[in-house]
């Protein structure tokens, strides 16, 4: 027996117990078995955690009655945990089960209620309902306006997940608004190399280049690569995101030499820390095969292409649409 599996057992002993000297519809029972659930959640059993949810919420309709924190926090607790499972219409059930109370126990600026909008936000956009995943990050950073100071990390946070949405739904102008206002804020309470600078940077960069508005793309980009290259060093695999980022700047400028210089450390980038053969070296490989193609070095282009291709080739069958799109790229190389 694991240790894990020793204090599991230990647990629901005391659970036994307090279940004989308390009675089994007991608020410490609940407690005991919300923390249960806990336990289940993070050995991974999820089936088990739900159950002994389900079982403390049971008690807490019961004893505390309808409208009791508690009990949102219980809902918003379940709520989780469904969608954890991908059992998003549960989840988004026991959401706004959650909101119904916290809406009418809690003040517009307790923070608490920035747990129940956070929730529904992340729940619906896994569902894909974008604008109703918007409205309650709209909701969300409404109260953290409210009760934050205006320097504040947790308001930064806010305004990017606002930021985020619109931009998945294509309103680029809201989206830089809202990642400018995090921007400033970070600037202000962060220190210069702080990586969440970087993202705000980073994310700027991709709605400029969303928006055509390339050298202010570029610029962004650039900020943010400096700091990750400081905190991270120049090797790390997390920089090959933020270097590609940059090619495809360079790339829609036309500035092909340049997207290749990226190109070329993300490909020294990838064999370092996941070998030549690996599945992830195949957009690396063909990125750069298309950008000697460009810059016309074409023997450079063949080369990367044909480890593209071969990689492909063990990894994925005859028949796979992007081998097909890769024999196609090879074909217009060696025609060059």
């Amino acid at each position: 027996m694991n240790e894990e599996q020793r204090i599991l057992n230990e647990y629901l002993e005391e659970i036994a117990h307090l279940e004989q000297t308390l009675g089994e519809k007991h608020p410490d029972v609940a407690d005991a078995y919300a923390d249960l659930a806990d336990m289940y959640r993070d050995m991974g059993d999820i089936d088990q955690s739900l159950a002994y949810q389900h079982k403390a919420i049971a008690i807490q309709e019961e004893v505390l009655g309808k409208n009791n924190n508690k009990l949102a926090a219980s809902y918003n607790h379940i709520a989780l945990t469904y969608q954890t499972a991908g059992q998003l219409p549960k989840a988004l059930e026991y959401a706004m089960k959650d909101i119904a109370i916290s809406e009418q126990v809690l003040a517009p600026d307790e923070l608490e209620l920035t747990f129940s909008y956070r929730a529904a936000s992340s729940i619906y956009r896994a569902m894909g309902q974008l604008p109703k995943a918007l409205e309650y990050a709209l909701k969300n950073l409404g109260v953290t306006q409210r009760a934050l100071d205006i320097d504040d990390p947790s308001l930064a946070t806010s305004y990017g997940n606002v930021s985020s949405l619109y931009a998945t739904i294509g309103q680029w102008s809201e989206a830089l608004v809202h990642e400018q206002k995090a921007l400033a804020i970070r600037q202000q309470a962060l220190n210069k190399d702080h990586p969440d600078l970087a993202t705000s940077y980073n994310n700027i960069a991709q709605i400029y280049k969303a928006m055509v508005q390339l050298p202010e793309a570029l610029a962004y980009q650039q900020k943010a690569i400096a700091i990750y290259e400081k905190i991270l060093g120049k090797n790390h695999r997390d920089l090959a995101v933020v270097y590609n980022n940059i090619a495809l700047i360079y790339q829609e400028m036309g500035d092909y030499p340049k997207a290749l210089k990226y190109q070329q450390r993300i490909v020294a980038i990838t064999e370092q820390t996941l070998g030549k053969n690996h599945p992830d070296s195949i957009d690396p490989y063909a990125d750069i095969a298309f950008m000697y193609y460009k810059t016309k070095k074409i023997t450079q282009a063949k080369d990367y292409i044909a480890r593209a291709i071969a990689i492909m080739q063990r990894h994925f069958p005859d028949e796979h649409h992007d081998l097909a799109a890769m024999l196609q790229l090879q074909e217009r190389i060696n025609k060059m």
